[in-house]
């Protein structure tokens, strides 16, 4: 096809020509791929050729994309068939995400493995307390401390010694990673002052923290996440109105350019779920006592990425067992 581009006033004639649609790694034909790639751009699922796990989403893709079209070739001679089948955000699944991505609510608070709500007070250290409830909960479900038995990790130590901006700000995916290499003493052992003091000199660290996961900008593996391993930290986007929110889910798209908006914040998604009327929420711990939100939680719209909740850090990690 010929295009015509335009330089600085004067008119020059491109000669280009379609390219084909080829899978690199020779898994599916050229129209399952060209299915694939829409897939792709629809369910923002990063996939690049060569990886293991881009081959797999691959291969599962093409399998189901067969067992839709014989399902759909079945049901046009079969008088009590009246629906067809096509690529989903879900074509790309293995039978057991797709069992996974069924759950339609889930809470770890169900599980016994999460501590009370806590309060960052005036520190803006939201980053330290969404890594803490994030390696709480996993690290007591994974070792099997429940209820009376949970252990507390300190915020204040991570705030104080760990090289992000303290009551600044920060990222809980450097948290995270301060504390898979350096550890984290409890809570009981350097307990929380709302403000940046010393870093402890001498005090028992535990290392709660094995590796984290990125899970940025997907909220289908976010979900599958947070069913199977453990809650996840997220970082979003504030506006006033987030400040005042008492019940429901928030569905106030906040961005940078909105007059109300007030700066980012970290939270810890610990659930998701499905209203009465049909809305998908996370459900979301923040760390500003109990007399804020539903208790010290909130909801707000999934699969929206609503006010960048899905797409401004979202972190997975994994706990091994320890003493």
């Amino acid at each position: 096809m010929w295009k015509l581009l335009a330089f600085g006033g004067f008119i020059v004639v491109v000669l280009s020509q379609t390219v084909p649609d080829i899978d690199d790694d020779n898994i599916l034909d050229g129209d399952t791929f060209k299915h694939f790639k829409n897939f792709q751009n629809k369910c923002k699922v990063q996939c690049s050729a060569g990886e293991a796990g881009c081959k797999q989403r691959k291969q599962n893709f093409g399998k189901n994309m067969k067992k839709m079209a014989a399902w759909n070739k079945t049901c046009t001679t079969d008088d009590d068939c009246h629906h067809t089948l096509g690529w989903t955000c879900f074509t790309g699944h293995s039978k057991e995400e797709l069992q996974m991505a069924s759950v339609g609510n889930f809470d770890w608070r169900t599980t016994g493995a999460v501590n009370p709500i806590k309060d960052q007070e005036q520190c803006g250290d939201c980053w330290s307390f969404a890594s803490v409830a994030a390696i709480e909960i996993t690290s007591n479900y994974v070792n099997g401390r429940i209820n009376a038995s949970r252990r507390q990790y300190s915020e204040q130590w991570l705030t104080d010694c760990s090289t992000t901006n303290g009551c600044d700000g920060g990222w809980p995916s450097n948290a995270l990673a301060y504390v898979q290499t350096h550890g984290i003493p409890r809570g009981a052992a350097d307990t929380y002052k709302g403000i940046v003091t010393s870093c402890p000199k001498s005090i028992a660290l535990e290392k709660p923290v094995s590796a984290q996961s990125d899970l940025t900008g997907n909220p289908v593996t976010i979900q599958q996440f947070v069913l199977s391993k453990g809650p996840v930290t997220a970082a979003f986007m504030v506006c006033e109105d987030f400040m005042y929110y008492t019940s429901g889910i928030y569905s106030t798209d906040c961005t940078e350019t909105n007059p109300n908006y007030l700066g980012g914040h970290a939270v810890t998604i610990i659930g998701y779920g499905t209203s009465a009327t049909g809305v998908d929420y996370w459900l979301v711990r923040n760390q500003w006592g109990t007399g804020w939100g539903i208790g010290g939680y909130f909801q707000i719209r999934r699969g929206k990425d609503t006010s960048s909740i899905e797409a401004w850090g979202v972190t997975g990690l994994t706990c091994p067992k320890i003493a």
